[in-house]
């Protein structure tokens, strides 16, 4: 990228360098535009354009590795490496492991919420049928 700066640098140079022959050679004419019977445009250089947005692109791809670096298990990885401390190191063990006390955790609540509205449901009818 930095040979494409370069080079769009030189190019830049040129035109800058044909236009003022092209004005001399022209001069007495006044219009460079109705020599060669087109409409006119004007070059606007835009030097170090490239540099800028490697720069950018830099500083993003930056920012997006420490975003990628930073922790977002939110303390969960810790404990399974507690809780699996004890196990060989393979990692698929660990994770049936976890899986299985994920599973176990998820079925007491729904159990206990299950208990729960069956004694609700319960104590509504005994007060409906009172």
């Amino acid at each position: 990228m930095e040979y494409l700066q370069t080079e769009v640098s030189s190019l830049s140079k040129v035109v800058l360098q044909n236009c003022m022959a092209l004005d001399l050679l022209t001069a007495k004419e006044r219009e460079v535009c109705m020599i060669i019977n087109t409409c006119c445009c004007a070059y606007i250089n835009k030097d170090r354009q490239i540099e800028a947005d490697l720069n950018m692109l830099w500083e993003k791809t930056r920012v997006f590795h420490e975003v990628a670096l930073d922790d977002t298990s939110l303390g969960f990885r810790d404990l399974r490496d507690k809780v699996t401390s004890w196990l060989p190191n393979l990692e698929w063990l660990k994770q049936l492991l976890m899986g299985l006390i994920t599973l176990m955790v998820l079925g007491i609540l729904v159990y206990i919420c299950l208990k729960c509205f069956l004694w609700r449901c319960q104590n509504l009818v005994e007060t409906y049928s009172d």
